[in-house]
């Protein structure tokens, strides 16, 4: 009897699968067919994913939070204003008329009245040995913050009363494009970019007194504007290459610097859904497609064939989504320790209920010597904004959303702030040979570590 025994090692790799048939599953027994609030380890296996705790203190103002940023402390946007915090308790409104003052004399700057924005985006830059913070959501004009060495804030928007009037009005995407601020989707202008000037010698209108830096001006002899015809729904530095995605096409822009734009088709057949699911993950670019989410690379090799799409295996939670994409506000980070891209899928018509997303881990298989995506659900963590950077030299991810009025701080403590995590894991069936011929399980050996108690 000893001799028909037979020993057999299943490592839980691959992550959900939800795309392959019961048949095909049997030979690929430590995928998932339910794996919710978990993630694939880099110690390998199948690890629950952590909590949130929250961070600050309660963000002033009411509704949720709309823009998040790791920045000399934390900076936030909610409701119609925008809030810095240098220590994560006290709050200062920065949405103010104030040309470097210092903190104590920030409550006497006049308050610019902006109108509860969308969403916001965030761009940093450094010029002069200062960094700048560029901001756009969608209804007001763009603006720009800083906090000096010295504890002086800054706060503009970014106008051009002088001719040539360019209609930055409503922007909703924002980049830096080497020393360029780059903008798109104005209100008044869907399909085209802007991008400022290079040199602070454009500084010659009356309105440019005001401006400490190049990028703050786009009246400039060096900034200008480029029309794609596709209406614009991000854009995106990689590699020393700009993106734009368009609702139906994917351009690379060059030459701003000399104001020669020439822009070259990636594809014009796919396009992205939400700029806001753009993000730089193992050398490339991940985005949200109409079909799933695809990498920028394949999208442009393969010529918008099926095949570009990396999500085929978890397509079953992404198309429901993708087909009521006016449902859901699609918000994305990156976890760089972890090589995991996470997206979430809020729903703004129900935005109380139980939200969902997905975890891409890019993982290394040692069998084949080479990486793959995979995939997991969550379950429970509603963001409406988030922020992946680097604070104090740790990585550190903040994000807010529709329910509490703190900066939530993940990958922190084994709650969702207080609430218990719902998970489960169920990897798929195995095959223990020919189905017609019983078997006796004399033993099963279920390899797992405790993280905590």
């Amino acid at each position: 009897m000893a001799s028909n025994m037979n020993v057999i090692s299943i490592p839980c790799r691959g992550g959900l699968n939800l795309s392959s048939n019961n048949h095909e599953l049997l030979a690929k027994p430590g995928e998932a067919i339910d794996l919710v609030n978990f993630e694939c380890s880099k110690e390998g296996g199948y690890r629950r994913i952590s909590g949130y705790t929250p961070l600050t203190a309660s963000v002033p103002s009411a509704g949720s939070l709309k823009g998040v940023l790791n920045y000399n402390g934390v900076l936030a946007a909610r409701g119609s204003d925008v809030y810095h915090s240098l220590d994560n308790v006290t709050w200062t409104q920065v949405n103010r008329d104030m040309d470097n003052v210092v903190i104590g004399d920030v409550a006497a700057a006049a308050v610019l009245t902006r109108p509860s924005g969308v969403r916001y985006m965030f761009s940093k830059y450094y010029f002069n040995s200062k960094e700048y913070v560029y901001m756009v959501d969608g209804v007001n004009k763009p603006a720009v913050f800083s906090l000096s060495s010295a504890g002086e804030y800054r706060f503009a928007e970014l106008t051009t009363d002088a001719a040539p009037l360019f209609p930055l009005t409503g922007a909703k995407y924002c980049t830096m494009f080497k020393q360029q601020l780059v903008l798109a989707g104005m209100t008044d202008s869907p399909t085209s970019i802007f991008y400022s000037s290079l040199t602070t010698a454009d500084f010659i209108l009356p309105e440019d007194s005001g401006k400490e830096a190049p990028q703050e001006n786009f009246n400039g002899a060096t900034s200008g504007a480029l029309d794609l015809g596709d209406v614009i729904t991000g854009i995106k530095t990689h590699r020393e290459t700009l993106y734009v995605f368009c609702q139906t096409s994917i351009f690379k822009i060059s030459g701003l610097a000399s104001g020669q734009l020439q822009s070259v088709p990636v594809t014009r057949d796919i396009g992205c859904l939400d700029g806001f699911s753009i993000q730089e993950i193992g050398g490339d670019l991940l985005f949200l497609a109409p079909d799933g989410l695809r990498t920028i690379a394949k999208t442009e090799r393969l010529d918008d064939l099926e095949l570009g799409v990396v999500s085929r295996k978890v397509s079953s939670l992404v198309t429901p989504r993708v087909r009521q994409a006016e449902k859901y506000l699609f918000t994305s980070t990156i976890i760089r320790e972890k090589n995991q891209y996470r997206l979430w899928f809020t729903d703004v018509t129900n935005p109380l209920a139980e939200q969902k997303g997905i975890i891409a881990a890019y993982t290394y298989i040692d069998a084949t010597q080479s990486f793959e995506w995979a995939f997991s659900e969550m379950l429970g963590m509603g963001v409406t904004a988030i922020d992946s950077g680097y604070h104090e030299g740790k990585e550190r991810i903040i994000h807010g959303n529709h329910v509490d009025s703190e900066v939530m701080l993940q990958e922190s403590g084994a709650t969702f702030n207080g609430v218990t995590i719902d998970y489960t894991c169920q990897t798929t069936f195995a095959d223990y040979g020919l189905v017609g011929i019983r078997k006796t399980m004399h033993k099963v050996l279920l390899s797992s570590i405790a993280e905590g108690d």
